[in-house]
């Protein structure tokens, strides 16, 4: 009699991958980009660190904006299957080719990251603005229900009844 193996189905592997793509792609530009940043010349590795340090400082600064730009990007990246394949590729391309390209986005996202983790702890410009505008955001939705509600109460004063018919 034959064995049975007790393998991991292709529909779980497929499962993970689609439950667990953007790990998987963002290990693998990592990866290759570490090791071809090696392998290039010591002049790109130079200048991919001065790129690192740039754009994180840009990242923490217009970190509202990175994030913005993060999601608009990875939402189109990830919305079609065919799309996704094709943004996968230009990473893995950019990755083994142009290593500085994927340290300039590391330096970025880092930067944004950093900005929001910090702004968590401790007292930082972004926290007081996102208070200020939470809170002008609330006084003008409470404004515009009061307003709502006015309205509606003198439509109501205003109206004559004309369509009841009387008993």
């Amino acid at each position: 009699m034959g064995k049975k193996f007790s393998g991991v189905a292709v529909q779980e592997i497929e499962g993970k991958a689609r439950r667990y793509a953007v790990e998987i792609v963002v290990s693998l530009m990592f990866a290759l980009t570490a090791i071809f940043s090696l392998i290039w010349d010591g002049s790109m590795l130079t200048w991919a660190i001065v790129l690192f340090a740039v754009l994180g400082i840009v990242g923490v600064w217009f970190a509202h904006w990175v994030d913005k730009l993060c999601s608009s990007v990875l939402n189109m990246a990830f919305r079609d299957k065919f799309v996704s394949i094709t943004f996968i590729i230009i990473i893995c391309l950019c990755s083994v080719f142009v290593p500085i390209v994927s340290f300039a986005v590391i330096g970025l996202m880092a930067g944004k990251a950093f900005h929001f983790h910090s702004s968590e702890c401790g007292n930082s410009s972004s926290k007081k603005f996102e208070e200020h505008s939470s809170s002008e955001q609330k006084s003008a939705s409470f404004d515009q229900k009061k307003e709502t509600v006015h309205e509606e109460s003198e439509n109501h004063k205003n109206d004559n009844h004309e369509d009841i018919p009387k008993t």
